[in-house]
């Protein structure tokens, strides 16, 4: 065995052994000191939560954002908790990032740009960003990736992995661990090439820079982009992340310079959810990672989305089957949400479909019973909740969740959490309005390339059957 092999497995050991203390200590404090199982003691452990994964650092951190969207793994509370997690950092000295853009580009930042400040302006688990300007005089924001962040990330991962197989063999609940920490592994894999960001991001931005609803992201400058840099247009604001942590704690100051720009709670949940409606149902293109650091709030009161390390792309199939299913639960309809949710998934391993159908109404009636009760109220989630519980059944009866169904769900549950944080009273039946006229649209949109004489006839011929049905049964 080589000197190298041998220092690696050292690090690794030393590593895990870090891990193994600190999560002893977290069951500890959370579970043993901590009694019983109120509102109040599941929030302190979720804070204790939160806190021991800032303190293993980069990867766990990143590893609880995936989390906090994860409302089917964790209680709602905790992964509410898990948004307002801190990369305490420290950035990684000018003497290393002269090193990444001689390696990616043969030059030096000062050679490559009118001006380039040294001390970055923000520093995160997987890089830092750096203010600049070309020398065409456009300011722009530059990221580059933290030296040997591969390295650690592939190490932590595969601890990771060993943890879970070991959780995995305890009967914890119905959600496996190891299956998480793959995806986990995928997420990471695109968010270290910032040449796939720098194309989503363009991409997004070609679709929304004359966008109406003031939703947009970055324009990206290619020519200084890079697997370990990106250059995009600097972007001055503040993010739904720190409005909601202001929020909170009632911060006076940054809730004053809010209001001095204009901001208004409720029109930024409408704008939020009226900009994912469009991302999702008719371009089939959205942010996967709608984080509320990843929302910028804009002095002309826009919204910028930044951080496209992960997409959702869906067919116009896909698009179809989730609006249905979405708008079939809020109207009640479960013989159509079940429908379009089989379109949604690789059901051809689930052996009992009835089952399998009556535990996904009972979900659907129930959630909305209790909404129509006027039992959940303020920031409980309707479809977030209806979705992670969906899917774990979907778990249970090994059905097949396809990455991009999954992104969808996941995108939909941690939207409707940012827009009800921002704004609790947000009425069901508003929601479903803008579903069901979404609907409209996209039927409106679809039609040219749907109908052909053939398919005109059919649908006329099922429309009177259906009309003449109706008249039949009054």
């Amino acid at each position: 065995m080589t000197v190298e092999k041998m220092t690696e497995i050292k690090k690794r050991l030393k590593r895990l052994t870090e891990i193994i203390f600190v999560f002893i200590i977290f069951f500890w404090r959370a579970f043993i000191r901590l009694k019983g199982n109120e509102k109040a003691t599941e929030e302190k452990r979720a804070i204790l939560l939160r806190k021991t994964l800032e303190k293993l650092g980069s990867v766990f951190i990143k590893f609880g954002q995936l989390l906090s969207l994860r409302p089917d793994f964790l209680p709602i509370f905790y992964c509410q908790e898990l948004f307002f997690l801190l990369e305490n950092v420290p950035p990684f000295s000018y003497d290393e990032v002269v090193k990444t853009f001689q390696k990616e580009f043969s030059s030096r930042p000062d050679s490559l740009f009118k001006t380039f400040i040294k001390k970055p302006v923000a520093a995160a688990s997987f890089g830092q960003v750096h203010e600049a300007y070309l020398k065409t005089g456009e300011k722009v924001a530059i990221k580059i990736q933290r030296p040997q962040i591969k390295e650690i990330v592939e190490r932590d991962i595969g601890l990771m992995k060993l943890i879970a197989k070991i959780v995995d063999l305890f009967p914890f609940g119905p959600n496996k661990l190891s299956p998480l920490i793959k995806e986990f592994e995928n997420w990471t894999k695109e968010e270290l090439d910032y040449l796939v960001e720098a194309n989503y991001t363009d991409e997004f931005y070609q679709k929304t820079k004359n966008s109406i609803d003031s939703i947009t992201a970055p324009s990206v400058y290619k020519n200084f982009c890079s697997q370990k840099i990106l250059t995009a247009q600097y972007i001055e604001g503040i993010t739904i992340s720190s409005i909601l942590l202001a929020l909170k704690n009632n911060d006076h100051i940054i809730l004053k310079n809010l209001k001095q720009m204009g901001f208004s709670k409720e029109k930024i949940a409408i704008k939020i959810l009226k900009g994912s409606i469009k991302q999702i149902y008719i371009d089939g293109f959205f942010h996967a990672d709608p984080h509320p650091a990843n929302i910028i709030f804009t002095k002309n009161k826009g919204l910028v989305y930044i951080d496209f390390g992960i997409v959702g792309k869906l067919t116009r199939k896909e698009r179809i089957a989730c609006l249905r299913y979405v708008r079939s639960v809020l109207y009640e309809d479960t013989e159509n949400s079940f429908d379009a949710l089989i379109h949604l998934c690789d059901i051809s391993k689930v052996t009992d479909l009835n089952s399998f159908k009556k535990e996904h109404d009972k979900i659907v009636k129930k959630t909305l019973k209790l909404f129509n009760e006027g039992k959940i109220k303020g920031t409980s989630q309707i479809i977030g909740k209806k979705l992670m519980e969906t899917l774990k059944i979907l778990q249970k009866y090994q059905a097949v969740v396809p990455p991009n169904t999954l992104r969808y769900f996941r995108t939909v549950a941690t939207i409707e959490s940012i827009v009800l944080s921002l704004n609790p009273n947000l009425e069901l039946n508003s929601m479903a309005d803008k579903f069901r006229n979404i609907s409209i649209v996209n039927l409106i949109k679809e039609l040219p390339e749907f109908l052909t004489p053939e398919t005109l006839n059919e649908s006329i011929i099922r429309w009177v059957n259906f009309v003449e049905k109706e008249m039949l049964n009054q």
